[in-house]
């Protein structure tokens, strides 16, 4: 990708007759759809490409605002999203850009799913176990085993509720009836993003997969965040369906508990581990059995970090607003962070989750009105 402080220079650097040659430069690739596409559209047959040599292709050919409107869906920076698209390097490396926030993650989920089978594993009450305290820090094991705890959960309220974010960033959420998925704040995320509170969440629309391989487009509606990160929680309806050709049948979801986790309940979590290795800096893979919607069993060790819900379920980056559950199915709390001293994972209170919900609910009892 070409640096992005060069966009601007790129387009006033430029003679006339340079422009000229490389508008004609670019008028010799794919021919350009004339058609008016929705996102929707777009966004379908872009994920329905088999290979990211066949999705450059066909980014190569829409029109500049079907991959602007694509660019944006991406999360990719302003000046990326603006940039000079008469310059067919500008436009390459866009599209190369859209194809790593969009379609490399969700041919990874694809693959995941056929290869790993996490649905078998969960029915079968295969997790992994949790963090155990040594010398003051919570190490994971790495052992995943079956677990008799989890031998009576519902499936279809638990597992198959839960979604993953088709970015390049990962994430995890949680189906909420009637249309909701519940996550993170910091996951609903773009490239220009800074530290703490970002004000450009709101309405910002993504890419949710269901392990089913259902795909949906979502949009940001509530969002509760602080720059502490106490308070980290978004919320998002879920719009069209990527790919639907069939009946409309609405997604699974799952129940928000009554009531939070007390110290010493039993929890289990449902997350995306990827196969970034983002903790080395050569970065590379590393393999986890199953590495997307992968279960992991632990335990509410209470507010052992102030403003949080310490538990012991085992996660990895991509498990940011991954759902923890209760022995009943019900969600309690969501996975945001973890303590970089001790090792011990934070979740998001419970309190938190019902105020961000509250916030759609309010708005719904005002159009009523």
């Amino acid at each position: 990708r070409r640096k992005e402080e060069s966009l601007e220079g790129d387009k006033t650097s430029m003679s006339e007759g340079q422009r000229k040659k490389g508008d004609a430069k670019a008028s010799n690739g794919p021919k350009r759809r004339r058609k008016e596409e929705s996102l929707v559209d777009l966004v379908t047959q872009l994920l329905s490409t088999e290979t990211a040599e066949k999705a450059q292709s066909f980014l190569m050919g829409v029109r500049r605002e079907n991959r602007k409107e694509l660019a944006k869906l991406a999360g990719l920076s302003v000046a990326w999203v603006n940039c000079d698209q008469r310059i067919e390097g500008n436009v390459k490396d866009m599209c190369s850009s859209i194809i790593t926030e969009l379609w490399v993650p969700k041919a990874f989920y694809e693959k995941s799913l056929q290869t790993h089978n996490p649905v078998v594993l969960f029915s079968n009450s295969v997790a992994t176990v949790p963090l155990k305290k040594s010398r003051g820090f919570w190490e994971a094991s790495g052992i995943v085993a079956k677990q008799p705890r989890m031998k009576d959960v519902d499936a279809n309220s638990t597992f198959e509720a839960c979604v993953h974010f088709i970015q390049a960033g990962s994430g995890t959420g949680v189906a909420l009836p009637p249309r909701y998925v519940l996550t993170c704040a910091h996951v609903v995320a773009a490239e220009d993003d800074g530290d703490g509170v970002v004000k450009g969440r709101m309405g910002r629309r993504k890419l949710v997969m269901f392990p089913s391989g259902r795909v949906f487009m979502a949009r940001c509606v509530a969002v509760r965040e602080t720059e502490d990160g106490e308070e980290d929680a978004a919320l998002l309806e879920l719009e069209e369906e990527i790919g639907e050709t069939g009946p409309a049948l609405p997604p699974p979801v799952a129940a928000l508990a009554s009531k939070g986790a007390e110290p010493g309940d039993r929890l289990f979590a449902i997350g995306n581990p990827s196969s970034v290795d983002l903790e080395s800096v050569e970065g590379g893979e590393v393999e986890f059995e199953p590495p997307t919607w992968h279960p992991s069993v632990g335990s509410c060790v209470g507010d052992a970090d102030e403003g949080y819900v310490g538990h012991s379920c085992w996660t990895y980056w991509g498990h940011s607003g991954a759902p923890l559950f209760n022995e009943s199915g019900e969600v309690v709390s969501l996975h945001c962070s973890w303590n970089d001293e001790t090792g011990l994972r934070r979740g998001q209170r419970h309190e938190v989750l019902k105020d961000v919900l509250s916030v759609v609910a309010e708005a719904a009892m005002r159009i009523k009105k």
